[in-house]
């Protein structure tokens, strides 16, 4: 039987999705393997009732989603079947699809090996879109040419970061709104030449951070800003925040912010890849 999940199966499904973060099979790039940040991400899905579970009578399946109202798109994170049961996936899947009509796409970002996710989404028709790196920073690993900290964005940045965002990524999954609303485990640093000219933004928790976005203004691209820039955000992370690892997600066309973060120090932990179903309300 599949069911939305309730808040107070947090801990249990906790658990379940940790597990399956640690599986190369079940691995999702849209949540985290940070045991705090997955916990309250997991509780805000649940609060807005996006988290579908399929019991026999023990919770053996779950499938976590979030809805961008502006692209009427879904992103995916699962199944979690620790069994490796396709039909449990499968199932799962069709059930979000028949239950969020209007979309007209859905994401799933997985890892390569993954061979389950494969069977899986062949199965609701989803096709193969894109790779993507995972790549990673550990704080030994990090030495920079200055010791400098980035500055922190004031409520007088809020706007002109916003509208940077939304002209630089008019598609992301984070629109301008959702950046600058900043909360204790976000940090939004920015970069001023009179005027905003660049951003970035941070997600952390205890020992790790992501950084989930980056951005310089298009006019003063090319003016090796770039790296030094990013330089003072993570010396900030790691020093201010004593952070441990800092993670990011790059896509493989993108070979000069590839570029960038190699300078910096940073590794490739997974290739993930990208697949997705299209207008599902016709399945």
């Amino acid at each position: 039987m599949i069911t939305l999940a309730h808040p107070n199966q947090c801990e249990r499904l906790t658990q379940i999705i940790l597990a399956g973060q640690h599986d190369p099979q079940l691995y999702s790039s849209y949540m985290s393997d940070d045991p705090k940040r997955l916990q309250d991400d997991l509780a805000q899905a649940l609060k807005e009732r996006q988290v579908f579970i399929y019991t026999d009578p023990e919770i053996l399946g779950v499938l976590v989603f979030a809805i961008n109202y502006d692209h009427k798109s879904l992103d995916v994170a699962g199944p979690y079947v620790l069994t490796h049961d396709v039909r449990i996936a499968r199932a799962l899947c069709e059930h979000m699809i028949a239950s969020t009509q209007g979309m007209n796409t859905v994401h799933f970002f997985f890892r390569q090996e993954s061979h389950f996710y494969r069977q899986a989404l062949s199965s609701i028709q989803a096709e193969l879109k894109g790779y993507e790196w995972l790549l990673r920073l550990p704080r030994k690993a990090f030495k920079p040419q200055e010791k400098h900290r980035a500055t922190l964005a004031q409520k007088a940045d809020l706007n002109a970061i916003k509208v940077l965002h939304d002209t630089v990524f008019p598609d992301a999954y984070l629109r301008g709104d959702d950046i600058v609303a900043l909360n204790e485990h976000t940090s939004l640093f920015v970069l001023k030449d009179v005027h905003v000219i660049g951003y970035a933004y941070v997600k952390h928790y205890t020992q790790s951070a992501s950084l989930e976005i980056f951005a310089l203004d298009p006019s003063v691209r090319g003016q090796k800003r770039a790296v030094p820039f990013l330089e003072t955000v993570l010396n900030s992370v790691f020093e201010d925040l004593a952070i441990q690892e800092v993670r990011l997600v790059v896509e493989h066309i993108n070979h000069t912010a590839m570029h960038v973060y190699q300078r910096l120090g940073f590794e490739t932990l997974y290739e993930n890849v990208y697949y997705r179903v299209e207008a599902p309300k016709k399945l």
